[in-house]
């Protein structure tokens, strides 16, 4: 179905516009049901949790580590559910925030010909520049009530769809939005394709109406219902709330830069041949390809983050610049010292002319349009007329900073058709990072009964342990490393192969490694003896486990996930009988 087809088929489905980064909060850890308890916990353990968690699979998330405490699982469920957004249509889902759709507001539906026919007759650039500034509003508000009932009396107050809006927003507080951010993208892929080039000027009165038009009528066509959730079967929500939350994923950008440089930047020139099974000169690979080393790509990014004032959108509710100077780009390569040849080569890295975009999405199906941000992440600023460029949104060059490394450095493998030798060298650097994060809250010279980090160790005939062990007199924390990301296929088609492909290496496979070191160290058969020993644990003395899996990119516990980790992993059970409540 191409991207200008006309689609009429009923459709509704989540967004989560934020889902938490995966990372190990360590200092987290723990469980108890009472303040006195809680209090017992942590002196007989120096381990923390809070209360609301508790997990028949005794598998901890790091995920879920960085959500509110609250008084009551319940409490948890409602929190976490609300981070789900779906097109609001006859009846909403309790627990779950809506944006709005023409039909809940009043409006006629548009169909998809209809909104094409606006789209043909727009000039493009005034509206990529309108909507783009939006995308900063969205960015920064997330799905915070009031913040979205100002925007969107700034944009609807004046029109007749405004008292429906008005009252959509209102009838449910704290759990109706007005806009989606998969909306306005996909808007942006209709006006960068269908779009009329006008030489510039302001809108009129008439095109401004007609802009409000398909920003509210882009809603009825976000994310058309498929075969993976229309039978509503558990695993067909597995795979779409992987992919909704993997779309909306907002990392705090300061971690990611700082992660992404010590992973590529410190890290790969510490860890060389020598040192690891599989080594890839990702640096060198950089200079070659692009002309610029890492330390030069994240500085020009970090330039222009901060030059548009992106940082302070949380303060401003995002009324930053989206508009790019060639001027500002020259200081920018003046400050880094980049020769000509440099400059072109960082020119085409971090933006692209109108033809660019379109190639990239010109003959997709209006599925695939909805979810796909993957040329915005790779080129995040558009070539306007006049030495001018257009930030597209401020998601785009952040992940040009963050996951963009490794994306750009999977390119380069691919070229070179090195991508096992690759991804296997990320995996090492990414075990390194998380041991040495560990490491550095668990630092000599340790309080009495305080947690001892270990690293991947060798037990029984050559099998590795657990990635990262954390001995306590009688308990112990294992960690699996996940340094796997969701391919093209998975993030933008949905593709249920390439999901459950995805999930297994990234969670999936990870159970079974942590459920064979749990077996090793306290075997389910009294009479078998521990293959894998740690001076500090006395098997017969361990109270509990605390088994985690920590994965590069956001992968959002649901229990959908926890039923998929089951089924993957009937054989084990050493997990479930250490479970940690």
């Amino acid at each position: 179905m191409p991207l200008m087809t006309e689609v009429e088929r009923p459709s509704w489905r989540t967004q989560a516009p934020d889902s938490t980064i995966a990372t190990a909060r360590l200092r987290l850890f723990g469980l108890a049901k009472s303040a006195h308890n809680r209090h017992m916990a942590e002196m007989f353990s120096g381990l923390t949790a809070p209360d609301w968690w508790r997990n028949p699979s005794g598998l901890w998330p790091p995920t879920t580590a960085n959500a509110p405490t609250h008084t009551g699982l319940q409490k948890t469920r409602d929190y976490r559910f609300r981070q789900l957004l779906v097109a609001e249509r006859r009846k909403g889902l309790q627990e779950v925030a809506a944006f709005a759709t023409p039909e809940v507001v009043g409006q006629r539906r548009l169909g998809l010909s209809e909104i094409q026919h606006l789209v043909q007759k727009a000039p493009r650039e005034r509206w990529l520049l309108t909507i783009s500034a939006l995308q900063a509003r969205l960015w920064a508000i997330q799905t915070n009530p009031k913040q979205h009932f100002d925007l969107a009396a700034e944009v609807f107050s004046d029109t007749p769809a405004w008292r429906g809006i008005k009252t959509f927003l209102q009838s449910e507080p704290g759990g109706r939005v007005a806009f989606s951010e998969q909306g306005l993208t996909l808007l942006q892929w209709l006006v960068i394709v269908n779009g009329t080039d006008v030489p510039g000027r302001d809108l009129t009165e008439n095109e401004e109406g007609v802009l409000r038009m398909g920003l509210l009528a882009i809603a009825s066509h976000i994310d058309v219902q498929d075969e993976h959730t229309s039978n509503e079967t558990p695993e067909g929500w597995l795979y779409y709330l992987t992919q909704n939350f993997a779309f909306n994923a907002k990392p705090i950008i300061g971690n990611a830069i700082g992660r992404t440089w010590q992973i590529y930047g410190r890290l790969a020139r510490e860890l060389r041949e020598r040192d690891v099974p599989t080594f890839a000169p990702i640096d060198e690979w950089f200079e070659t390809d692009y002309q610029l080393s890492l330390k030069q790509q994240l500085a020009l990014g970090f330039g222009l983050h901060a030059h548009l004032g992106i940082a302070e959108g949380e303060e401003n509710g995002g009324r930053h610049k989206t508009v790019v100077s060639q001027e500002l780009l020259d200081n920018l390569f003046n400050r880094l010292g980049l020769s000509s040849e440099q400059r072109r080569s960082a020119c085409d890295l971090i933006s692209a002319p109108l033809s660019w975009f379109q190639a990239q999405v010109g003959d997709q199906t209006i599925e695939r349009a909805s979810w796909d941000q993957v040329p915005l992440m790779q080129r995040p600023l558009l070539r306007l007329d006049d030495d001018r460029y257009l930030l597209l949104s401020p998601r785009g060059l952040e992940s040009w900073l963050s996951d963009g490394i490794f994306y750009r450095g999977l390119e380069c493998a691919q070229r070179r058709e090195a991508v096992s030798e690759y991804t296997a060298y990320v995996g090492h650097l990414t075990e390194a990072y998380v041991l040495q994060m560990t490491n550095s809250v668990h630092h000599e010279p340790r309080l009495p009964f305080a947690g001892k980090v270990h690293g991947d160790k060798n037990f029984g005939h050559g099998t590795h342990s657990s990635d990262i062990a954390i001995t306590y007199p009688n308990e112990l924390a294992l960690i699996e490393v996940s340094s796997r990301r969701l391919t093209v296929k998975s993030r933008c088609d949905g593709d249920s192969g390439a999901l459950r492909k995805d999930l297994q290496e990234m969670a999936g496979r990870r159970v079974g490694q942590l459920d064979r070191s749990i077996n090793a160290i306290k075997p389910l058969d009294p009479g078998d003896q521990p293959t894998l020993r740690y001076p500090e644990i006395d098997p017969a003395r361990l109270a509990r486990f605390w088994p985690l899996v920590v994965t590069a990119m956001p992968l959002t516990w649901t229990p959908q996930l926890e039923r998929f980790l089951e089924e993957e992993n009937r054989g084990g059970s050493a997990t479930k009988r250490h479970r940690t409540s």
